[in-house]
């Protein structure tokens, strides 16, 4: 990919591969990254799902977070925010 487009979903890339809490295969991430946009999906939104999964997940051991690759194949930035209840 070298047009300003391309550029951009790379960016975006790259700061999903820093903010999702359980790295995958990167190579396969980039893919369904590329792929997701390409078919109309929002990058922004992509990484600011995987922002929100990050902090959802904190607690969370790894074996139960979805790795980045799935992550992104299985389209998950779609699913709705988990629903914390405040203590008190």
């Amino acid at each position: 990919m070298s047009d300003p487009a391309a550029a951009e979903v790379d960016l975006a890339f790259a700061e999903f591969w820093n903010i999702h809490p359980r790295p995958g295969d990167r190579d396969a991430c980039l893919k369904h990254s590329r792929d997701a946009v390409l078919a109309g999906e929002d990058a922004g939104l992509i990484v600011s799902a995987a922002r929100r999964y990050s902090v959802e997940q904190k607690d969370n051991r790894s074996a139960y977070i979805c790795r980045s690759d799935n992550w992104l194949r299985e389209g998950r930035w779609r699913e709705e925010p988990v629903q914390v209840e405040p203590d008190g």
